[in-house]
């Protein structure tokens, strides 16, 4: 046991001294031989591989360099850091090479990146005009836990886009999704429409109402106006429909 502690102390020691050497190498203007130690210091290791891909790219201890911090991005991703491959099809991306954008950005998303999923259905969006599979890089952010990439598709089910089928309950559980996990302001909007209108789903006057009242509280705008909207067309007083599902409500919670 003390062996190992003992290579880990030694091995970060190393790691810090081929560190620190390559940044006053860097900083002196002696670009070739601080790579060189940059590259000795990552060596098989994502950790050190990350940390100084982080500090090309965000350039707050030397100069950024793009480049450089894909070069060590890529390190990482080879080592199965699937969040540095992200990282190589974002700049890759920023690059405008989009083939290879697309390669780095889909095996991250093939292993659980799900912002990876979200600019992938992106490029074949805007670059590919590839409607199959910006849908399925949508649904794939969406079931990786990206709410806002739920809304999206939800939407397109909902108006039958981008050559899907038009799915109205399919939409609804996708927007309720977002709403529920994501708390994304404008599917639970939807939701609370959803209940207004009877469309794919029951319909339930009082929890729209509830919906669009919890939204305005929160300042959102478009539901305040939903709301008044609501009660042009919904006398809470009278309606027999709202009086029977906030009595079905009330009745849940007791």
């Amino acid at each position: 046991m003390k062996n190992i502690f003992f290579i880990i102390i030694l091995f970060n020691s190393l790691f810090a001294g081929y560190f620190n050497e390559a940044l006053k190498q860097y900083e002196s203007g002696n670009e070739k031989k601080a790579l060189e130690l940059f590259r000795e210091s990552c060596n098989n290791d994502i950790s050190n591989c990350n940390e100084i891909a982080n500090m090309f790219l965000d350039g707050n201890v030397i100069k950024q360099n793009e480049i450089y911090a894909k070069e060590f991005y890529k390190k990482s991703c080879y080592l199965n850091d699937y969040s540095s491959c992200y990282y190589v099809g974002y700049l890759f991306l920023k690059e405008k090479d989009h083939p290879n954008a697309l390669k780095y950005l889909e095996y991250a998303c093939n292993n659980d990146i799900s912002d990876a999923c979200f600019l992938a259905s992106a490029i074949h969006y805007k670059t590919y005009k590839d409607d199959r599979n910006y849908v399925n890089y949508l649904e794939k952010a969406c079931q990786k836990g990206d709410y806002q990439a739920c809304s999206q598709v939800a939407l397109i089910y909902y108006k039958g886009k981008h050559k899907v089928t038009k799915d109205k309950y399919r939409a609804y559980r996708l927007f309720y999704n977002a709403c529920e996990k994501g708390k994304r302001d404008e599917s639970c909007m939807m939701v609370g429409y959803f209940n207004q209108t009877g469309e794919a789903i029951e319909k339930n006057l009082y929890t729209a109402e509830n919906i669009y009242k919890d939204l305005c509280n929160k300042e959102y705008k478009k539901a305040c106006i939903q709301l008044e909207n609501f009660y042009q067309k919904v006398d809470t007083s009278s309606n027999e429909e709202y009086l029977k599902s906030k009595k079905k409500a009330i009745s849940k919670s007791n």
